[in-house]
């Protein structure tokens, strides 16, 4: 089977409790996570660039897997949204979501994500804002807007115009 073809991802998959990375590149047909995937309790990293069902992260999955450090959602074209209960994946280093071009805003809860490193918004186009509760995360040390033609607030946060920023010559 094919990644493109996949839908659904094998039951078996709840039996491989050591997984450290389960990397769902290209699976633009995964519609949903298992309900039973609580069990990956070792997963460090997910990847699911590409994918384009616009819910892959069940509430039960953010609660269950608090060891994750990395989560890639880039290029999911539809992901409108990114669940209030991120704020429990408490060791989550890496968060992407470049590319992700109808994501609109982030969840205030992404302030709680106290060990994050890297947050990777380059080619949001559609995203407006950033949550207040980025300015707790003292430990940010990548913060990519590359792309981020609709950010507005942070363009006043910084002293641009947004005016000239709707425009498309935003000020240097």
């Amino acid at each position: 089977m094919s990644r493109d073809s996949l839908s659904i991802l094998p039951s078996w998959i709840e039996t491989l409790t050591s997984l450290h990375t389960l990397d769902l590149t290209g699976c633009y047909k995964l519609t949903a996570l298992p309900e039973l995937f609580w069990s990956l309790t070792g997963l460090k990293a997910l990847n699911l660039t590409g994918c384009t069902a616009r819910t892959l992260l069940p509430a039960l999955l953010t609660i269950t897997l608090t060891g994750l450090t990395a989560l890639n959602f880039q290029d999911c074209v539809s992901l409108s949204a990114l669940p209030e209960s991120l704020q429990a994946l408490t060791a989550l280093a890496t968060l992407d979501v470049r590319g992700c071009k109808v994501l609109t805003a982030l969840p205030e809860s992404l302030g709680g994500l106290k060990r994050l490193e890297a947050l990777y918004l380059n080619g949001c186009e559609a995203l407006t804002a950033l949550p207040d509760s980025l300015g707790v995360l003292t430990g940010l040390k990548t913060l990519d807007l590359n792309g981020c033609r609709a950010l507005i607030s942070l363009l006043v946060l910084i002293g641009l115009p947004a005016e000239a920023h709707r425009r498309g010559h935003p000020s240097t």
